[in-house]
């Protein structure tokens, strides 16, 4: 949850891959070759300057929320003519998911405080395999960007995180919100809206990362996903409560 440190289970201590798992001079050149707009050098240069940064308040936080929900319903709206190569094949091709309009407090159904020991009431073993598998994808890290060495990339996974449930609709009084307008650029936000809410319009140009290695590129997804798949364990305790 986000009132911990930054892990479901309350790992304080970033998981490191292994040096077989860095990034290789190839991943990062052929990665550079890319082009796309989501630049490399802007997100590392956001990275550096939230170094040190104070939250604000609750009423400015939740500003903040409110903020990124119109801002991101706004720029869907200018996406949602973009035609789909899948539509032949769906029954309902003018289905689509939306970003929310309405919130839940995720610390009222948190996954770590209420999810797991429901969870686990039912069925132990599996309740303990998706709380490693929340605690392994967000902790994960070999503290890098691209060929940059020793970076805390803590901040930058944060908000890939939690703006990921924020599309869902789930609120974190303890989060800041801050973090997310500052950290990611609007095609980053775009790049996230489209895989959490409409995976199947995404499209060669929306994973185009200039200066990211492939292997970054799949840890933002992986990202990305697990945060989703944690968003739908709220609404099942919400209904449930």
């Amino acid at each position: 949850s986000a009132g911990h440190t930054y892990g479901s289970s309350g790992c304080s201590t970033p998981i490191k891959t292994s040096p077989l798992d860095a990034p290789s001079d190839e991943e990062s050149s052929l990665s550079e070759k890319s082009g796309d707009p989501i630049l490399f050098d802007d997100i590392y240069t956001r990275l550096m300057q939230e170094a040190g940064e104070t939250s604000n308040s609750e009423e400015l936080n939740h500003q903040h929320f409110a903020d990124l929900l119109e801002q991101q319903s706004n720029r869907e709206l200018l996406q949602m003519r973009k035609s789909n190569a899948l539509s032949h094949y769906l029954m309902n091709p003018d289905f689509q998911y939306t970003v929310a309009k309405e919130m839940i407090h995720g610390h009222e159904f948190d996954w770590e405080e209420m999810g797991f020991p429901v969870f686990r009431g039912y069925n132990t073993e599996l309740a303990d395999i998706l709380d490693e598998k929340f605690r392994v994808i967000q902790s994960l890290t070999y503290n890098t960007m691209g060929k940059r060495a020793n970076v805390d990339t803590t901040k930058l996974r944060e908000s890939v995180w939690y703006f990921t449930q924020q599309l869902l609709g789930v609120y974190f009084t303890d989060f800041d919100y801050g973090l997310v307008k500052s950290m990611l650029p609007d095609n980053f936000k775009d790049y996230i809206s489209v895989t959490v809410l409409t995976p199947e319009k995404l499209q060669e140009d929306n994973f185009r990362f200039t200066g990211f290695t492939y292997s970054e590129k799949v840890h933002f997804s992986l990202i990305m996903m697990e945060s989703r798949f944690q968003a739908t364990f709220c609404y099942g305790l919400k209904a449930l409560d």
